[in-house]
């Protein structure tokens, strides 16, 4: 057929249509890449209710006992102890795999059959049910598990591309651009970066290197260049830039500026590094220039801010999403007016979702918030509009149907799986505190020895004054170590520590920002003394300093405070509040 259609062409026309051809071929695979920004295509939004669900078995379509009605209300309980005590209402042996049991839903289920809570459990998290004698168990499979590391880099790769289209729709922008002064004025680092005195300089910096040094730079590697070999537009503006914040940081401080101004031709022996760096658990790529200048000073950039949301760089950018997941059709015509609560004067995303189910008649499931905010107390919000602020403001995607409000972490797979203290432990320091209003120091020894993923525990966490023997553990460790030893006024000599001593201060040094020098040990000496603050949260308050001296030289220090005590009135509002968030948790049988 095809040598039927070009019969009686001739070569120069076929020679046309070939090139016809082949430029239109080129056209399309450009269009199908276009470059990010205004023209880029929307980017479909990640849902995790878009994730394939899990498989019910066979054994549980056909099991009969899990027919059960059951009513469940769960504010404060992981999925080890909610299955538990399904488990011990029902008859039925329900268990969840250690290495996801401390998942903690929130749940208000009126009235569902024991399948429909296991099968909304399965589909909500993706894990997947076992069947066992006698019950059921909750895994993850290896499938699921590869989901969080596939979707972690997915996430990245998005965030570099938005970075550099954020970067150069600021570099386009007034300086005075309305919408980025918007999302940078609640930040006074990422305001500064961007609306600041040397704001100027900054923007030239990165105009002046291009998009593809910017685009190096977000790789592992980074960019490192002679300072001679960077444009010019950057060696002039890095100077200004430079001498600008000399200038501020001596401005009323005792030591006078370098006497000439850092110029291009004192810099050209200097090294230029330009890479990606992160900070604490945010996984949000950031801009790091860093120079060390003639004079030794080091002079580091970062922009933008880490503290810019991934949500706020996809609004300044233009990056639309095909739909949102998080913003579902829910009437207006309900008002919710959550109760106010007995024990305190906010309300926090469970007293929400209890006010939805209560007067919205929906079932309500959702991910626990690890850090929960105090939200204002309200009255009459319609019900659209509620879930679209709790969405908003908790970071939910949200699905809704005509019985049940689902209300998923949108990066879920960025959180961590926490691992939970010893149950034995918790409940000795809460009788502790219910007692004597405070931990004792049995209590913070044994805190400050769990791991670190149990001391990140919503659990360890909220337990007041925990804080003080996980801030720094090592350091609280080494500091009953000694204390128990009855160090000197002169402190003890590092030379005269035992094995367990040594073993602790090694493991203190290392939780530090700089490296000691093995011979600056040699004759270094811990001491513990009595300061005292007059300010901060505490108010005036005396603690112990645990240092470590070498000679005159501080190489490392660390405050340690004991738990303080609550006044009688805190003390049984803490007793109460318990009482309060026990009596929450409800699962029994409708009959």
């Amino acid at each position: 057929m095809t040598r039927i259609a070009f019969r009686g062409m001739t070569r120069e026309h076929l020679i046309a249509l070939a090139i016809i051809l082949l430029v239109s071929a080129v056209c399309l695979i450009i269009s199908s890449d276009p470059a990010h920004g205004a023209d880029q295509p929307a980017i479909k939004q990640y849902s995790p209710f878009d994730d394939p669900k899990p498989a019910i078995p066979k054994e549980m379509l056909s099991d009969k006992r899990l027919d059960r009605k059951v009513q469940v209300f769960a504010k404060n309980m992981d999925l080890k102890a909610l299955l538990g005590e399904l488990s011990l209402k029902t008859g039925v042996k329900l268990s969840v795999d250690p290495k996801i049991e401390s998942e903690r839903p929130i749940i208000y289920f009126r009235s569902r059959s024991l399948r429909d809570v296991m099968t909304e459990l399965s589909g909500f998290y993706g894990y997947t049910w076992l069947a066992k004698p006698g019950g059921y168990e909750l895994n993850e499979d290896t499938q699921r598990a590869g989901l969080r590391g596939s979707l972690i880099e997915q996430g990245r790769q998005r965030q570099d591309a938005m970075l550099l289209d954020f970067t150069r729709k600021y570099l386009a922008a007034s300086q005075e651009d309305a919408n980025i002064k918007k999302l940078a004025v609640d930040n006074n680092y990422a305001y500064l970066s961007l609306f600041g005195p040397t704001g100027k300089f900054t923007s030239a910096m990165l105009s002046s290197l291009g998009e593809d040094a910017l685009a190096r730079a977000l790789t592992d590697g980074g960019v490192n260049m002679g300072f001679s070999e960077t444009p010019s537009a950057f060696q002039t503006a890095f100077c200004e830039w430079s001498n600008a914040n000399i200038g501020r940081r001596y401005r009323g401080g005792d030591q006078a500026p370098p006497a000439t101004p850092i110029d291009p031709a004192g810099m050209a022996s200097q090294k230029v590094s330009i890479r990606r760096t992160e900070s604490g658990s945010s996984s949000f790529p950031r801009f790091e220039f860093s120079v060390t200048t003639a004079s030794g000073y080091p002079s580091t950039l970062q922009f933008p801010s880490y503290q810019l949301r991934y949500d706020d760089l996809s609004a300044v950018a233009g990056w639309s999403a095909e739909e949102s997941a998080s913003a579902p059709k829910l009437s207006n015509d309900i008002k919710i007016s959550p109760p106010i609560p007995e024990t305190r004067l906010w309300l926090t995303t469970p007293d929400l979702l209890e006010a939805i189910a209560d007067q919205a008649g929906k079932d309500v499931i959702a991910d626990s918030i690890q850090q929960e905010q105090q939200g204002p107390l309200v009255a009459g919000v319609p019900l659209g509009t509620l879930v679209e602020q709790i969405c908003r403001d908790q970071g939910y995607a949200c699905q809704a149907d005509g019985t049940t409000l689902r209300l998923r972490l949108s990066q879920w797979y960025s959180q961590p799986l926490l691992v939970e203290g010893p149950t034995e432990l918790l409940e000795t320091c809460w009788k502790d505190l219910e007692k004597d209003g405070k931990l004792s120091m049995s209590d913070l020894v044994a805190l400050a020895s769990l791991t670190p993923d149990q001391m990140q525990s919503p659990a360890v966490r909220n337990l007041p004054g925990s804080r003080d023997a996980t801030r720094s553990p090592a350091a609280f460790r080494l500091w009953v170590s000694l204390t128990d030893a009855k160090v000197s006024a002169d402190g003890i000599p590092v030379t005269g520590l035992s094995a367990e001593q040594r073993k602790l201060l090694d493991d203190w040094i290392a939780t530090g920002r700089n490296l000691i020098a093995p011979e600056k040990l040699t004759g270094a000496v811990l001491t513990v003394t009595t300061e005292r603050s007059e300010g901060g949260y505490r108010g005036p308050t005396e603690y112990q300093q645990l240092s470590l001296k070498s000679g005159d030289e501080v190489l490392l220090a660390n405050p340690v405070f004991l738990s303080p005590a609550l006044s009688d009135d805190d003390r049984q509002a803490l007793i109460e509040t318990r009482k309060a968030d026990r009596a929450a948790d409800v699962i029994r049988l409708v009959m």
